[in-house]
């Protein structure tokens, strides 16, 4: 019981932490992520208008410069 309440409370903490990285860009767009890692967790972490086209994969167009 006490691993699950950690895992809760990680889980808690690095969503809280991702919003702070999100309200310190002040929106979070495909033009102010600088890191293709970073954009893939925020499209996990349910920021799906980062996926123009709806197929799946965000910020597509930054991949390929």
């Amino acid at each position: 019981m006490k691993k699950i309440a950690a895992v809760l409370l990680m889980l808690l903490l690095w969503s809280i932490a991702l919003n702070l990285f999100q309200r310190r860009n002040q929106a979070v767009t495909c033009e102010n992520i600088d890191a293709q890692w970073k954009v893939d967790l925020l499209y996990k972490l349910w920021h799906k208008h980062l996926d123009a086209d709806n197929d799946g994969i965000p910020c597509e167009e930054n991949i390929y410069k």
